[in-house]
């Protein structure tokens, strides 16, 4: 009788553990899952990264180039501006 009830409850944690074995293995499975998913967001965010990388090198030259243009335009105003103040000033 007692040999009986040992091997029943014996089974029993045979069963809980296969299950609870099952239960790991699927948590592993979607934490691997999980994992991969978080992979493929961080490659999709390092690329995206890189392509705004490219774009601001593009928009610092486009930048600098439009910088020059204002400068050399506020120049050639200045030295219109002074001509004409030195022609107002020295030409009777």
């Amino acid at each position: 009788m007692e040999t009986d009830d040992i091997l029943s409850r014996l089974d029993r944690q045979a069963s809980q553990i296969a299950s609870l074995r099952e239960d790991m293995d699927r948590h592993f499975q979607l934490t691997n899952q999980r994992f991969a998913q978080v992979d493929a967001r961080f490659d999709q965010i390092e690329r995206r990264l890189d392509q705004q990388d490219v774009v601001l090198k593009e928009l610092r030259t486009e930048l600098r180039y439009v910088t020059r243009w204002l400068f050399g335009a506020q120049c050639t105003i200045m030295i219109f501006l002074l001509g004409l103040a030195a022609k107002v000033i020295f030409v009777p």
